[in-house]
């Protein structure tokens, strides 16, 4: 499901009994609080969290393999992978020749282990690890030091401005408050 700001907002209101609005009354104020302008900020905090650590059954994957581009790297065993600016988190890659997905290192000892050409992945136990610089580094070459052949990259991307891609069901994520 995509939702625009628009339809978003409403659903934010909605939660916070600020809809629907009265309109059998009529009430004047000069001043006040942006109210659409906050809610505004409260929902792109949400949905960042969202696709960044969110359940993957409310997301939406992409397969961005055709968008990144790789530089080998032999002298290390790896594969550089420059992600799109738009990708917030990858949450598998599959090379060619090896069964399983891999799923990017979150434990910080695994990813130390890649330092060294002695306990980092290859091609029996293949590893990715996240660079804080948008990148995913492969460590998966085969038996003659080949470079791995990527056949996808699945990834949260981040919608274009003014989107808001998920499936209905995280709409039940929303913080509501309790009266």
């Amino acid at each position: 499901m995509t939702l625009s700001h628009e339809q978003m907002l409403a659903q934010w209101k909605m939660r916070h009994y600020l809809e629907p609005v009265r309109s059998d009354s009529e009430v004047s104020r000069s001043n006040g609080v942006n109210v659409d302008y906050m809610l505004s900020l409260e929902m792109r905090d949400w949905y960042l969290e969202l696709l960044d650590k969110g359940e993957l059954r409310y997301l939406e994957l992409t397969d961005i393999a055709s968008e990144t581009a790789t530089i080998n790297r032999p002298e290390t065993g790896a594969v550089v992978i420059k992600l799109p600016e738009r990708c917030r988190r990858v949450v598998s890659v599959k090379i060619a020749g090896n069964e399983r997905e891999i799923m990017p290192e979150q434990d910080e000892y695994r990813k130390y282990l890649q330092l060294s050409e002695y306990t980092r992945g290859g091609a029996s136990e293949p590893v990715a690890v996240m660079t804080k610089g948008g990148e995913l580094v492969l460590y998966g070459n085969d038996m003659n030091g080949n470079a791995p052949e990527i056949e996808h990259i699945y990834a949260v991307m981040l919608p274009p401005d003014g989107k808001y891609v998920l499936d209905e069901s995280a709409l039940k994520t929303i913080p509501t408050i309790e009266i």
